[in-house]
């Protein structure tokens, strides 16, 4: 039987002793998975499978954004997906 290498999303949001250095890992590592399977649009597909609600509750954008500079991109990407998080909150106040 073959194993799934992609992470669940308990192991992305696992909370232990070294945790927050596992979780940065395994979620940088996920970040470069869809980047290089998805290409240009891979932010687009990582929302969509993660869920951006779960995304912001159980990682929150200051470790998004650390990925994102650790992978090079630019403050503009950052500032991008820190919107989408900031509209995704204001529509589910309404």
């Amino acid at each position: 039987m073959a194993t799934n290498p992609r992470p669940c999303r308990k192991q992305l949001s696992a909370r232990d002793a070294d945790g927050t250095v596992l979780m940065a890992n395994s979620l940088l590592n996920e970040m470069l998975r869809y980047k290089k399977k998805y290409g240009k649009f891979w932010l687009h597909y990582f929302y969509k499978f993660y869920g951006i609600r779960w995304l912001d509750a159980n990682i929150g954008t200051e470790r998004i954004a650390e990925c994102l500079y650790q992978m090079g991109y630019d403050r503009m990407k950052v500032w991008r997906m820190e919107e989408t998080f900031k509209k995704d909150r204001l529509l589910r106040r309404v």
